[in-house]
């Protein structure tokens, strides 16, 4: 316990506050506090996007406070940090709408000490902590179930896969080529995500193209794709924080479909080239014959 220590942003923009809650942490029993004070909701929006915080200590009459989705959005800044808020006498109403909010907790000034201020923080902490795992165990929950649909999605293809193209899956005939597709495919994911969240203009769809023509070459089907899809996905959202691991996934559902259709175009231009190659020997033979 004496070991404890906690990074704390106060959000609080009444001075004589600011330092009662100082004092308060200051004094509690086993457990040490670093604390940052911000006076305005906007300064403490900027210091929870630049550095990590244990907790958020909110005051909610802060001057610039006033709009009610002010706890969403210091939610939406740091959605992994637990809040209390700090509220008047006065407003313990407010308090508990901002717990159903999505508050931790919530203190009543001039009504606690530096003890109850600490216990309310670690629980805080450790509430927040416990929700987070569940959230995550929910998120692998999904994230398996959905590439395991498309691996099933890929099985009822492979017999089609080996009388249409002549071959079985690649990821069996050709382990390393495969895995040198999938790496450039999971590329690929990174490059979508960058564009979407950064506005950079990649061109993934020309990329896309080459690589479904690399793959056309090897003869490659349906089934080869979701394949390809899968290990690179899967090797994308391993170690990432569950809100990444979404945005590739959502990511993938457009690529992975974009890739398919690439490759169908791929093969309607070889079996157009084919049938136009087949005409013209044809007319040539005939001409041939009538001279």
């Amino acid at each position: 316990m004496s070991d404890e220590q906690f990074k704390i942003l106060l959000i609080e923009d009444n001075p004589d506050d600011a330092r009662m809650v100082r004092e308060m942490l200051a004094y509690a029993k086993g457990i040490s506090f670093d604390v940052e004070c911000v006076d305005r909701l906007s300064a403490a929006l900027e210091r929870l996007g630049a550095d990590e915080f244990d907790v958020v200590l909110l005051d909610l009459s802060l001057q610039d406070n006033q709009e009610p989705d002010a706890l969403a959005r210091t939610c939406a800044q740091a959605p992994d940090v637990p809040i209390v808020v700090l509220t008047g006498i006065e407003d313990d109403s407010a308090g508990l709408d901002a717990v159903r909010a999505g508050a931790q907790d919530y203190i009543v000034k001039g009504w606690t000490d530096g003890n109850v201020l600490a216990r309310s923080i670690r629980y805080a902490i450790e509430r927040q902590r416990l929700n987070t795992e569940l959230e995550q165990v929910h998120r692998n929950e999904q994230q398996e179930r959905e590439l395991l649909a498309m691996e099933r999605l890929s099985a009822p293809v492979t017999a089609v896969t080996s009388r249409m193209y002549g071959s079985g899956p690649i990821r069996k005939s050709l382990p390393t080529v495969f895995d040198e597709i999938s790496g450039e495919y999971g590329q690929l994911l990174d490059l979508a995500l960058e564009q979407q969240a950064f506005k950079v203009e990649h061109d993934t769809s020309a990329e896309l193209n080459a690589l479904a023509e690399r793959i056309g070459s090897l003869r490659a089907g349906p089934r080869d794709v979701i394949d390809i899809h899968s290990q690179a996905t899967k090797a994308k959202i391993r170690d990432v924080t569950g809100q990444k691991a979404k945005a590739y996934l959502d990511e993938g559902r457009l690529m992975v479909l974009k890739l398919m259709g690439y490759l169908a175009s791929h093969y309607r231009n070889q079996s157009f080239g084919a049938s136009r190659a087949g005409m013209v020997a044809s007319t040539k033979g005939k001409e041939t014959q009538n001279e």
